[in-house]
């Protein structure tokens, strides 16, 4: 397996800073993996499943009722979601943007939507971007060893959850 190299962190960075992120999230499952899921590939799929629902309802309760509609998709949110540490702590760092809400604003929606989706095995830590550089090395920390040979498959932008919803 190769590395991740640095003209892909590069193109990861670069989107991400296009996204013009607000908010650094990190949702972290905690779940048994051996004793829930049958394999690292099982508890991706629903880890993944389950920050598209995190996602909706955020959506949902920071836009308002009516966020489907095409007046309001300027107000979701936009995103990159970084798996780490899958087979073990499995859990996302996500650079996010929701141009409408402030901070406490933002940890009070998302403890909402936790406690409404019924995900107690789901902590989660809320910080303000000021300077997205310092966490392209953070970001990409698992990334700089051989345990993954294509990113593009792993990292998940929040826009595509938009349309499936």
């Amino acid at each position: 397996m190769k590395s991740c190299s640095a003209s892909a962190k590069n193109s990861w960075m670069e989107l991400a800073a296009n996204i013009k992120p607000n908010y650094f999230v990190t949702i972290a499952f905690n779940l048994p993996i051996k004793r829930c899921f049958s394999n690292t590939i099982s508890a991706e799929r629903f880890y993944r499943a389950q920050l598209k629902k995190i996602i909706g309802r955020l959506d949902k309760k920071l836009v308002g009722k009516n966020y489907l509609k095409e007046c309001r998709k300027q107000f979701r949110c936009e995103g990159l979601a970084i798996p780490e540490h899958i087979a073990s702590n499995g859990h996302y760092h996500i650079l996010l943007r929701y141009t409408r809400c402030d901070l406490e604003s933002f940890k009070k929606a998302l403890s909402i939507v936790l406690n409404g989706l019924h995900m107690d095995f789901v902590t989660y830590d809320v910080q303000l971007i000021d300077d997205l550089k310092p966490l392209e090395r953070y970001c990409f920390k698992e990334y700089n060893s051989s345990l993954h040979n294509d990113i593009s498959t792993r990292f998940i932008i929040l826009s595509e959850f938009h349309s499936t919803l």
